[in-house]
């Protein structure tokens, strides 16, 4: 139960928090934005790490306090893991903070939703491997779906194609 307050709490501060918090200060700034991006490619590359929990932490709020790095979200993916995984909140909050990079490399250039969700959903396949080497019993049949439509290159497509459908904002 708790795993899954803390899903809908992190999807609601995504959702209202900018409005309230950015009212609060100014745009991010380039030492932020670097370290944003360090942090991301860290949650990506050791998502148990010593660092990842205050990492997700700074992270949230500084996304939610910035008013320049604005993160689409959407229900893209309704089948990942369930609060009752172990995991579900790191993979849920990896594709956000995937996406998150590609808004912060892409700043000077106008909002791309389906590039953010794609990123988003890359992350999340980083984490999802790294846990299951960790883990091999930890297996998810969508998100398995998904590595095998990244090893053959179609992805992509498949994300712009439930795009299209999911996330009609």
């Amino acid at each position: 139960m708790q795993k899954k307050f803390f899903s809908f709490f992190l999807l609601a501060l995504f959702a209202v928090g900018p409005a309230i918090a950015q009212d609060k200060r100014g745009p991010s700034t380039e030492a932020e934005r670097t370290k944003a991006l360090a942090a991301i490619d860290d949650l990506e590359k050791n998502p148990l790490g010593p660092d990842a929990k205050e990492e997700r932490r700074w992270l949230t709020i500084w996304l939610i306090e910035v008013p320049d790095v604005t993160v689409s979200v959407c229900t893209l993916l309704p089948d990942l893991p369930k609060g009752d995984k172990k995991d579900s909140d790191i993979i849920f909050g990896q594709m956000m903070f995937s996406a998150a990079r590609y808004v912060i490399l892409h700043l000077d250039k106008p909002q791309n939703k389906l590039a953010e969700y794609q990123e988003g959903v890359a992350g999340v396949l980083k984490v999802y491997r790294f846990l299951l080497a960790q883990n091999p019993k930890d297996r998810q049949p969508k998100l398995d779906d998904l590595v095998q439509r990244q090893d053959a290159g179609t992805l992509d497509a498949y994300v712009q194609e439930k795009a299209a459908t999911a996330c009609k904002n």
